[in-house]
Formats: structure tokens, C-alpha cells, sequence
């Protein structure tokens, strides 16, 4: 049977209503997507925007927090743990890991602490929807954790499956495959791979022009410009950051790829991403 894209994001919204939370998908490397660029998860769901409380006084601190000092814990971390924001908001933070890789951060929630008061600055409403809020349960929230982890898993699977079945990594085409996925989002070059594979470096450029008919460049330039097309059109990141998440060193630079890659310059596919 054929697997459908959408039904990763359809499990996640079922998930939500049984278990009355919300979820937010963090894609750190624009990693969700299928092979033709469709992305796993819409705009408001790799936002905390969507989530009331959160978008109660929404500013730089919220990103700051929840994408990179996250994405920072996170990179040390195996297990999911509870995690409170500068805002006092409480929620569950499990990584998203593929083969030690950490892809992004699944977000369950919101709580409350029990005597948790919020900071002093925030908008007047955020004050009664803080305290709307349910308190956490110390067991409750163990199991939880342990449901969200399994269902982490499985959205892991299934991405594998939707992406990366064609092209088993006991071949020495799936091992390039799963290393220029683990390693794009980095410095990164031939001599590495050649390492990696065991090769010298000139047998690694012919192995990589037989097996794909170009060099480690445009194999690592396509795999980070599907990831921005993803970025691009699943989040609201600036192109500067997302230029760099992706593994570029500088704005202009991806620009230049972007528009050779796709014939359009980053700014206009996002637009046009949205439109439709």
C-alpha cells in the first residue's frame, strides 16, 4: 500500500483532540517533507502562534527559546523531558532523532506549574488565559511523555518510508544517501565522505559521478535546497537563518543556489508557497 503523505499530519491533529493538548513541530533542517518538496506539516503547525497562550505576547524570546535554546537541550538529550518557557508556560519537549540525528522537536502541551506566577510586562490577557491553564500532574504527564515518544517514533518511520525506502543503506549509494543527510546541514566535504566509505578521494568522485552523474557539491547543494523549499514554506523563519540552518555560510550565497536550483529567488517561492 502506498503511503499518503498527509496522513503523518492527520495522526498528529487525531492526537491533539483525543488527548486534549497541543502540538507544535519544530523542523530544525526543513527535514519533513517528501521527495517531490511536500511538506509533512503545515505553517501553524511548526508554530506556537496557534497555541493561545503562546501567542498571548509572542515575540523574539518565544523563538529564541523554543527553537534554538531548545534545539541546544535537545542535542543532549535522548529522552523527552517538561520544559517551562520564560513566560511560565509548561509543556512536554520530545526530540526527533533519526539514527542519533536530532531532526526537530515535537512540542506537547500547555500546563501550568502548581503557584507558577508568569512575568511582570506581558499583555493584560495573558494573565487569565496563564491561569486557564491546567496544572501539570507529575504521573500523568510521565505517561504522556512515554504515548508522545512512541508516536515520535512512529512519525520517524513513516518519514523513512515516505523518503529513503528506495535506496537501502547497505548499498554504497544508501550509505552516500544517509550521509549527505546526516552531514548537510554542516562543513562538509570529499575527504570526509571519502572516510566515511572507506575510499580514497579519487575513488569516492568517480563512485559519486557513476552512482550519480555529479559530485559531492550538487548532491549536498539539492539536499539543503529541498530543506529551505521546506522551510520556506512550513515556517516563518528570515532567509538569513534559514540559509544557515541549512548549511550555508551566508544569505547570499543560498540566494545564488536557490534561484539556479529552482529558477526563482527564496523570497518569491515563499510567497508563492503561501499563496496556495
Amino acid at each position: 500500500m502506498k503511503l499518503n503523505a498527509s496522513i503523518i499530519e492527520e495522526a498528529v491533529a487525531i492526537t491533539e483532540k483525543l488527548l486534549g493538548i497541543s502540538v507544535t513541530v519544530v523542523d530544525n533542517q526543513g527535514a519533513f517533507h517528501t521527495p517531490a518538496g511536500m511538506i509533512l506539516f503545515p505553517v501553524n503547525r511548526q508554530s506556537h502562534q496557534k497555541v493561545s497562550v503562546c501567542s498571548i505576547g509572542f515575540n523574539h524570546q518565544c523563538i529564541e527559546h523554543c527553537r534554538y535554546a531548545m534545539k541546544q537541550k535537545c542535542s543532549k538529550l535522548e529522552h523527552g523531558f517538561v520544559e517551562t518557557c520564560w513566560k511560565g508556560v509548561t509543556e512536554l519537549v520530545i526530540p526527533i532523532r533519526r539514527d542519533g540525528e536530532l531532526l526537530g522537536m515535537f512540542y506537547a502541551g500547555s500546563w501550568r506549574l502548581t503557584g507558577s506566577v508568569p512575568p511582570q510586562g506581558l499583555p493584560k490577557a495573558f494573565k487569565p488565559a496563564f491561569a486557564a491553564l491546567p496544572e501539570l500532574d507529575a504521573c500523568n504527564g510521565e505517561l504522556l511523555q512515554k504515548v508522545l515518544e512512541l508516536l515520535v517514533d512512529g512519525i520517524v518511520r513513516r518519514l523513512d518510508e515516505l523518503k529513503y525506502s528506495p535506496a537501502p543503506e547497505s548499498t554504497r549509494t544508501g550509505r552516500i544517501r544517509a550521509f549527505i543527510r546526516q552531514h548537510a546541514a554542516g562543513p562538509v566535504g570529499i575527504d570526509e565522505l571519502a572516510a566515511h566509505l572507506g575510499l580514497s578521494r579519487s575513488s569516492t568522485s568517480r563512485l559519486l559521478q557513476e552512482n550519480f552523474g555529479c559530485g559531492l557539491i550538487k548532491l549536498l547543494h539539492e539536499e539543503r535546497i529541498m530543506r529551505a523549499r521546506t522551510l520556506l514554506a512550513g515556517t516563518t523563519e528570515t532567509l538569513a537563518a534559514i540559509a544557515v540552518e541549512v548549511g550555508f555560510n551566508d544569505e547570499y550565497h543560498f540566494s545564488k543556489v536557490f534561484r539556479k536550483m529552482t529558477g526563482m529567488p527564496p523570497g518569491l517561492f515563499r510567497r508563492q508557497a503561501l499563496s496556495s
